[in-house]
């Protein structure tokens, strides 16, 4: 159920955005030099600072609007964000991309509850930045520590030499709006300062259907300022720090009820993995349109209103400084971040009314701290000669810590006779209301800890060779030596159904951590060769290693026994990743056409599992390794600046063939084993009979087969001069997509359309947009799930066999709005 629209009540005018900038004038730095765009032999998309204003780009999730090989999913929260470049993204694990912010990585790894890699880039400060370089295929060598299958690289504005501004307003329907401005003034001859600030806040474009209230909205605000010391001609110095604080309400998220049913193979009960009381599973077999789907969320019984949400603050500081020494230029790179994440928000999604009144419930209730810092220093060569070398060293660490106070409360009014499983009633209680409340009256400090710690040291060189003068080899490696070290709390049951077992049905003991250290040391390295075939023409080859860690699951759940430290460790994810590729450009550089072949060879790829760990009556989620998995590609992007005058159109198209080569599984996973349709192998893991899944020849997750994007921008000059008009129409296809490694369930295939029109002065600009022009309503995150103990306490009396349940979060809806900014 959509919230009522708060229409602006503003005119209407008809104008776009600026067309994109030709390509062969786009310099990157992606090689830690300038370069001209089509001069750089990897597949890379850089985002100019008008893109950005224009297209009105807040997020990660609006960077993968403008290529087709990059999609961004959300599962449990804002701050889970899963990014896919050709193919691959990561369940569980570290993230698969490097986020950088001005050559510092500030990409984190994954905790229990974020699926993906918490994202702790200052999403809407981006009035702050120049350039977005999104840069595809391993990068190890050149991006560090997390650039296994690609890297989004912000480069953030400097100061400059006089004084200037700029102020925006962004205001559209469902309350949404947002104030920004930035200020460049010089201090001395040798000194520059640069403030930023922004303020965002909007409704939230759907109601939740038990409360009424709206969802889906949030506020933030944010500042950021920069010092620039250049004490002489050869020595600059960049210090910047940035805050946030950006608070989110609970999301739309549904659940789906669509399902079939599939029955228990009889063999998986005769060999003793399932029982014959095990439940038969209800699976969604396909994702589609979000009509029907309401958002149904209880109420926070601490405050009888929503949920809170989420809530992410980031600190962070980086200190960059270049010295040109004659024939070398040193560079530092200096990174420090402190960020404050808390999620609260209900799990079950099925309220039944304010009170609800369903009798089960559960909640996600956490507060995680991550400090991060990282020292880089290189030293690069500027020789008068065909060789040219670079060296340098990164030490990164990460320390995080997670307390969670994640309550299953049910109340039966059934009893089931045992004397180890009464009824609510008989225990005094009439509502898992006033079960929650007791636990936290009771006992409101105690949470669940856990810790994880990571400790990375890498070296990395690259050596240059122009063997003639069209033809140059290169050749790169990273050696890594991390250490990665975590605590699981174990043989605790503050994370158990309550009621618990008589005679303390509200009792919360914890036990000592697991704690284990895994050491991963790899090397990465990286061939090329180019060939500058004809002055507007690049042809290239590359071979290229990547390697993700291997670590310790945080996923799993706290177990009523001891469990050996092996059941959570997951090995190293390595690929190696060969393409060919061309830029260039045609009649008289009005037709730019970039071509890439790529083939990704993975082994031990991560990947999420469910296993029964002894004493523990359900699956739990663990990370395992499939064995292989290869993705086979062809990229292909296009610029033309077409005959009629001011009319330019762009586009890529991106086509994928993803797949597990070799993967068996060990599961005692009623559904995965329904799906299979048997159990034809079985093999003791953890004291106990698992079924064998062959997942071998499946798709890989989220791969879409096709995806394609198109941007269409026209601009011309008004009478007199004085202004100019401009229109802009960019729509985006993805093809559907499998949502786990069982390919039974689909998510539907989706187009995005997006339309902004504007005139612009010579300082101001004002434009009108229609996002999601055509109001598609496919769901297009990625799909989600949990056990769903309210079902359980329903159909058996106590929360003996959950029920696993299926959410989506709904999509936004057409959005008309409009944006002003003014430069002083």
């Amino acid at each position: 159920m959509r919230a009522r629209r708060r229409l602006l009540l503003l005119p209407l005018v008809f104008a776009g955005m600026d067309a994109l900038a030709a390509t062969e004038e786009i310099v990157v730095t992606t090689r830690y030099r300038e370069e001209n765009l089509q001069e750089v032999p990897i597949a890379i998309t850089a985002v100019t600072e008008d893109v950005i204003q224009n297209a009105g780009i807040r997020s990660v999730q609006d960077l993968a609007r403008l290529t087709p090989s990059i999609s961004v999913n959300e599962s449990f929260s804002q701050n889970d964000v899963r990014v896919t470049i050709r193919g691959l993204t990561n369940t569980r694990g570290r993230s698969n991309v490097a986020y950088l912010v001005d050559g510092v990585d500030v990409t984190s790894e994954t905790t229990g509850t974020n699926a993906g890699s918490p994202l702790l880039v200052n999403q809407r400060l981006l009035n702050d930045i120049e350039r977005v370089e999104i840069v595809r295929g391993p990068q190890s060598a050149l991006f560090g520590r997390a650039a296994f299958a690609g890297a989004i690289s912000y480069v953030t504005k400097e100061p400059g030499d006089e004084l200037e501004g700029r102020v925006g307003l962004d205001m559209a329907e469902y309350g949404k709006y947002e104030v920004n401005g930035a200020v460049s003034l010089p201090i001395s001859d040798t000194l520059a300062a640069r403030l930023n600030g922004v303020y965002w806040s909007e409704d939230g474009y759907y109601n939740n259907a038990a409360s009424g209230a709206d969802v889906g909205g949030g506020d933030g605000r944010a500042f950021a300022g920069t010092l620039l010391f250049r004490p002489t001609d050869d020595l600059k110095i960049k210090a910047r720090v940035t805050w946030s604080d950006d608070e989110y309400d609970i999301r739309p998220v549904a659940r789906i009820t669509d399902t079939v049913t599939l029955p228990i193979p009889q063999d998986a009960i005769d060999k003793g993995v399932l029982s014959p009381s095990t439940p038969e599973p209800q699976v969604v077999p396909s994702i589609g349109s979000a009509e029907g789907l309401e958002v149904r969320a209880s109420e926070d019984v601490l405050t009888g209103g929503e949920y809170p949400g989420n809530s992410l603050e980031v600190l962070r500081g980086t200190l960059l400084a270049e010295w040109r020494l004659g024939d070398y230029v040193l560079s530092a790179f200096t990174g420090w971040t402190d960020a404050e994440l808390t999620q609260r928000y209900d799990l079950d999604r099925q309220a039944e009314g304010v009170p609800d009144t369903i009798l089960g419930h559960n909640d996600v209730d956490t507060r995680d701290d991550t400090d991060q810092f990282s020292q880089e220093l290189r030293l690069a060569s500027n020789w008068d000669g065909p060789v040219q070398a670079t060296i340098g060293a990164l030490y990164w660490t990460e320390d995080r810590e997670s307390q969670a106070r994640n309550i299953i409360a049910t109340c039966s009014t059934v009893d089931s006779g045992n004397p180890f499983e009464p009824s609510c009633v008989t225990l005094g209680y009439f509502s898992w209301q006033d079960i929650y409340r007791e636990v936290q009256a009771n006992d409101p400090l105690t949470r669940i800890p856990t810790f994880a710690n990571t400790d990375h040291w890498s070296a990395y060189a690259r050596l240059d060779w122009q063997v003639i003068e069209s033809v140059r080899v290169s050749v790169e490696d990273r050696y890594v030596d991390e250490d990665f070290e975590a605590g699981i709390p174990v043989g605790s049951n503050c994370n158990n159904f309550v009621p618990d077992f008589a005679p303390n049905p509200l009792g919360c003991v914890l036990s000592p951590l697991l704690t284990g250290e895994v050491n991963t040391t790899y090397h990465t390295p990286k061939f090329t060769v180019e060939w500058q075939a004809w002055d507007d023409g690049l042809i290239y080859v590359s071979a290229a290693k990547g390697e993700k860690p291997g670590g310790i699951s945080l996923l799993a759940v706290a177990a009523p026994i001891p469990q050996p430290l092996e059941s959570f460790v997951f090995e190293p994810e390595k690929m190696w990743a060969y393409e060919a590729g061309a830029k260039t450009s045609w009649f008289d550089r009005h037709l730019v056409l970039n071509t890439a072949v790529f083939y990704q060879d993975y082994t031990d790829k991560q990947a999420s599992s469910s296993v029964l760990l002894p004493g523990i009556g359900i699956p739990v989620g663990v990370v395992n390794n499939a064995s292989g998995a290869h993705v086979t590609g062809v990229e292909l992007e296009f610029l033309w600046y077409t005959p009629v005058d001011g009319l330019s159109v762009s586009g890529g198209y991106t086509w994928l063939n993803a797949e597990y080569d070799d993967y068996l599984d060990k599961s005692r996973s009623a559904t995965a084993i329904a799906i299979q349709g048997n159990c034809d192998r079985t093999v003791e893991f953890n004291g106990a009979q698992n079924c064998v899944i062959d997942y071998s020849g499946n798709d890989l997750e989220y791969a879409p087969e096709h995806a394609f994007a198109v941007q269409f921008s026209y601009r011309r000059p008004l009478p007199g001069g004085l202004l100019e008009a401009f229109a802009e129409f960019d729509a985006r296809y993805q093809d559907e997509v499998f949502t786990s490694v069982s390919n039974f369930t689909t998510q539907d295939s989706y187009w995005l359309a997006d339309l902004r029109a504007g005139l612009q002065g010579d300082r101001w600009k004002l434009l009108a947009y229609l996002s999601n022009v055509f109001d598609d309503d496919t769901i297009r995150t990625s799909a989600g799930g949990n056990p769903d103990f309210a079902v359980g306490a329903v159909d058996k009396g106590l929360p003996t066999s959950p029920v696993f349940q299926t959410t989506a979060t709904l999509p936004d809806p057409r959005v008309f709005g409009m944006r002003l900014s003014y430069e002083f």
